[in-house]
């Protein structure tokens, strides 16, 4: 499966900001990218500067990919529309937002996340693509990929 990135645009934004992550959690966090866009930055930046990219498949948005630079790679966070979950996606998904990371920061070795503990459909697509864990902390596990 194919996806094509673009740099979010405001009405991605609002459209992101509805979805919600799970039945227990709460909605995507897109405050940054609303106060980026009353800034008139372009492109839009989300929390602690990074890059956000709406994920499509022709014209349906189907994700949203941020990236933040880190020492020696790149740190991703990452959501799949409601309607597109459990619909086997999550591989490619991550696989191909990895791969466009990698032209963001052609010179990164390692891709980082953080994964609720308790998002077990996540953790399995992570390992099963080769993040291993790193460490834990309250919640969350932090997992790295070598590129």
């Amino acid at each position: 499966m194919k996806f094509k990135f673009m740099a979010l645009n405001i009405e991605q934004v609002k459209k992101i900001a509805t979805w919600r992550m799970s039945i227990r959690s709460r909605y995507i966090d897109m405050q940054a990218y609303f106060e980026s866009y009353s800034k008139e930055e372009d492109p839009l930046r989300g929390p602690d500067d990074c890059l956000g990219f709406a994920v499509m498949q022709e014209d349906l948005l189907i994700g949203l990919f941020e990236y933040y630079e880190r020492e020696g790679g790149f740190e991703i966070g990452l959501a799949i529309a409601p309607k597109w979950r459990g619909k086997g996606l999550g591989c490619s998904f991550v696989s191909e937002g990895i791969a466009f990371g990698k032209t963001l920061f052609p010179s990164a070795s390692t891709v980082y996340l953080e994964v609720s503990r308790f998002n077990k459909a996540a953790l399995k697509i992570y390992r099963k693509i080769g993040f291993e864990e790193c460490g834990r902390h309250n919640r969350f596990i932090d997992m790295t990929k070598p590129l």
